[in-house]
């Protein structure tokens, strides 16, 4: 797999080469690693309205097979559904832990849970293996308690890998959706969503972020981070936004989006809304940024390319940031605010 995470296969619960079974309503405590893992070809697996505490690894894990890079043969979890499931204090001994893991898997719904009180990321992707992941409607929250550099919901995508529908997307992958969750990236934890190392084809689209809003570096490419709103809480001063830039067509889209940076550890940089590693010179190369709003601590927003800091006004003078702008902080009364008026729309476009 592609990513830095190794595994141990083993649980209290292994599922392999399995259709539709189901795992609902069970509690799994003071386990001491693995509660629940996925293996070899398993379709159709439904894990929803459990309790998983106080636990020595991850709460639960899916874990494919390739021929290396050939994928094809389908010996992956697939279509795996996670729903409506609490994870609390896991990895008590293997701090390289996660309340749902997935190396070489594709298609799996995580979908209204609530994960809190972990040493690393709620959920991670070791790689990009079939996309077609969608992560949405969840609460993430209290993550990163042991480390740093890493988010709540954390990616990477290193290694190009075949599936049974490369004939129509060869190393492509159909988008991962991550949609309508509420993410805050508190203690040790920066971006909402660390998509790094590569990581691709990500629909990050209508969230609720208390922490840095989009980071895709190293090679990534083809992701939207869209209709967000990021509430920035001092870190490393990645702040909004922080991308590489890739060949045209393929770059990364940062669009309509909320973004209020509240402090910033660095000096001078409560302004900054991120970095983009592109020369502002390099148009054709350059992200996708327009019609975004930001707030800051003096009223200006500034972006850092390559080795040169632009001002809005002079970003858009050379056609980025078309239709954004930027104004003062707003008072602690109308950011709460934004918070329940943003909840208040998820549900009622859930319903």
């Amino acid at each position: 797999s592609g990513g830095d995470w190794s595994l141990y296969k083993g649980a209290g619960l292994q599922i392999a080469n399995s259709i539709g079974t189901t795992v609902q309503g069970c509690t799994f405590s003071r386990l001491d690693g693995t509660a629940i893992i996925l293996t070899d070809r398993t379709r159709q697996i439904t894990i929803e309205d459990c309790e998983f505490e106080w636990l020595g690894e991850s709460a639960m894990a899916a874990w494919g097979y390739t021929d290396e890079w050939d994928g094809r043969d389908g010996r992956q979890p697939r279509e795996t559904f996670v729903r409506r499931n609490i994870v609390r204090e896991i990895g008590i001994y293997q701090k390289q832990s996660s309340a749902w893991f997935q190396a070489k898997s594709c298609n799996t719904y995580i979908t209204d849970n609530v994960f809190l009180n972990m040493p690393r990321a709620a959920i991670n992707f070791n790689d990009g293996f079939g996309g077609g992941n969608v992560i949405s409607n969840n609460l993430l929250f209290n993550t990163c308690r042991e480390s740093g550099d890493h988010g709540p919901i954390n990616t990477w995508d290193r290694q190009p890998l075949l599936w049974d529908a490369s004939n129509r997307y060869g190393y492509d992958t159909p988008p991962h959706l991550v949609s309508k969750n509420f993410i805050v990236a508190n203690f040790g934890a920066s971006q909402g969503i660390d998509n790094d190392d590569g990581s691709s084809f990500y629909h990050i689209i209508d969230n609720i972020m208390c922490g840095e809003g989009l980071k895709a570096d190293y090679g990534g490419h083809d992701s939207v981070f869209s209709d967000n709103l990021v509430i920035v809480s001092p870190y490393d001063g990645q702040n909004c936004i922080n991308v590489n830039h890739f060949n045209p067509k393929h770059q990364h889209q940062f669009t309509n989006n909320v973004c209020a940076i509240l402090s910033c550890r660095g000096k001078d940089c409560d302004d900054l809304i991120g970095y983009t590693y592109a020369s502002c010179s390099e148009t054709a190369k350059f992200p996708v940024l327009i019609n975004n709003t930001y707030y800051t601590k003096n009223g200006n927003a500034s972006l850092k390319c390559a080795d040169s800091t632009y001002g809005i006004e002079k970003l858009q003078k050379k056609g980025y940031e078309l239709g954004s702008s930027a104004h003062f902080l707003p008072d602690d009364e109308r950011m709460i605010s934004w918070l329940f008026e943003r909840v208040h729309h998820l549900l009622i476009v859930r319903k």
